[in-house]
């Protein structure tokens, strides 16, 4: 009988020794994705924003987020993509072209709900908002 609860105490420990080796990697795989989406969101809105400082005036772009936690910060020369995370937050930065003249704000994502940002330039200047993807 000791013999028996012996092996299923290594048994135990091996287990526990493997799923420790295993998890270490998963974990760096999502954080990894976080900041792969964070840096596409980010690339993404300032592509559109720098193809729009060329447009003609009265110019719009819609431009749909996922449900997901995040902040898009919008300042005059770059936007900044913020993903919230339990550990800590991932943040990419991308720089928009100077004559963009885009006017700063501050969008709050949620994971409840998709988010709809609208891009738009009139009279030369540039303006993005947010607002719930219905």
């Amino acid at each position: 009988m000791k013999g028996v609860l012996w092996w299923i105490l290594v048994s135990l420990l091996g287990i526990a020794i493997i799923l420790a080796a295993v998890v270490s990697p998963v974990e760096d795989v999502f954080t990894e994705t976080y900041r792969t989406s964070a840096k596409f969101h980010a690339n993404e809105i300032s592509g559109i924003i720098n193809i729009m400082a060329t447009s003609d005036d009265v110019t719009s772009h819609y431009y749909l987020l996922p449900k997901i936690e995040c902040t898009v910060k919008a300042e005059r020369n770059s936007i900044n993509v913020t993903i919230v995370r339990e550990e800590e937050p991932v943040t990419a930065i991308r720089e928009v072209v100077p004559g963009a003249k885009l006017k700063p704000a501050t969008i709050e994502c949620s994971k409840d709900a998709r988010k709809r940002i609208t891009i738009t330039k009139e009279d030369g200047k540039m303006t993005i908002t947010g607002e719930p993807d219905d």
